[in-house]
């Protein structure tokens, strides 16, 4: 299991006295949690804690249930720390034991607690404290790694480094976070993939990205901004949801600080504002464009030729901004030096 420590199983009595111990103490080592942790490796799942199987050990699953019952309590009651590393996210078949602990942070948890996956591109790669905690993905035009977790709090979970523990939070203080609204039609850790896939400049725009409609136009009308802009960004995906996500996950993005000022400027405009861009340069006509606003645009709608036209209209309004931002500072320091000698 990628960036956790390998340990040996504990038993059923190992559980029951942890979960004294976190009932007295609110929480568990770090080598603890681990420790409970291994007991979800697919062996174990197919015996162990198979209730089917002539390897079941039904005192070892009674003892899990007590124990996640204790991790949802401390959990409600706004305790965090190693024992949140125990909550095994991945579906599986007997999971009932599971249930307490995961409806917990699914009510009472945040991004940080059941975000699991992050894509980072080769730039901010080349800076990882942690590299060997990701994996290679190619695509045509490049690559880009992935960091895939099957447990709770990944996020804040302590990876080991040649200068020490480190967080993936860590890193992530030194980015600005902009949300991705995942559309009705998509699952979070799809959508936010072929989104990051070209901003990361390792895909291109096609007509075969998306069962088009407005909401995911917008989008990816950002990862081309955010591509045409050279900014290095990394993604962060909740693939398990919660309430608020109608179950579909939530995804954000990061982007560098210093280029974070160009995408708030542009993030979440309008897509009438782009449709009345795309009208006044050709590249859509009236039908395609009340199509698009409906929701519905055909399948011959010009999704490229759109995109392109969006993310060069993105770009114009952004300099006309900073121009304009530049020259209202002129003119305010000037009022305050005339101030400042009158």
């Amino acid at each position: 299991m990628a960036g956790r420590n390998t340990v040996k199983l504990p038993s059923a009595d190992d559980v029951y006295r942890l979960t004294r111990k976190l009932d007295e103490q609110s929480d568990i080592s770090l080598k603890e949690a681990d420790w409970i942790y291994s007991l979800f490796s697919i062996k174990t799942l197919r015996t162990k804690l198979n209730p089917h199987s002539t390897g079941a050990d039904s005192e070892l699953m009674k003892a899990l249930g007590g124990w996640f019952d204790a991790v949802a309590k401390k959990i409600e009651q706004g305790y965090r720390g190693n024992f949140v590393f125990t909550v095994y996210l991945k579906n599986i078949i007997y999971s009932d034991f599971l249930y307490p602990a995961r409806r917990a942070l699914l009510e009472q948890g945040d991004f940080k607690d059941l975000c699991n996956v992050i894509m980072v591109d080769e730039k901010i790669y080349s800076a990882l404290p942690f590299k060997n905690f990701l994996l290679k993905n190619s695509r045509d035009l490049g690559c880009y790694y992935e960091m895939n977790g099957s447990w709770a709090g990944m996020l804040y979970y302590p990876l080991k480094t040649e200068k020490g523990n480190y967080t993936v939070l860590q890193f992530l203080e030194k980015f600005v976070p902009f949300a991705i609204e995942v559309p009705p039609a998509w699952g979070a850790h799809t959508f936010t993939e072929a989104f990051f896939e070209i901003a990361a400049k390792t895909r291109e725009i096609t007509r075969n990205l998306w069962n088009v409609n407005n909401r995911e136009i917008s989008c990816f009308i950002m990862s081309d901004f955010i591509r045409y802009n050279d900014i290095s960004c990394i993604a962060a995906v909740e693939v398990y949801g919660g309430k608020s996500a109608a179950f579909r996950g939530k995804s954000t993005i990061f982007v560098e600080k210093e280029k974070a000022p160009f995408v708030k400027k542009v993030w979440g405009i309008p897509i009438e504002e782009l449709v009345n861009n795309a009208l006044h340069e050709n590249v859509i006509n009236e039908k395609e464009a009340q199509s698009l606003l409906n929701g519905k645009p055909g399948y011959d709608f010009p999704i490229v030729e759109f995109t392109k036209a969006s993310t060069q209209y993105l770009n114009e309004m952004v300099k006309r901004k900073m121009k304009w931002e530049s020259a209202r500072k002129i003119v305010e320091d000037e009022e305050v030096w005339l101030e400042e000698i009158r």
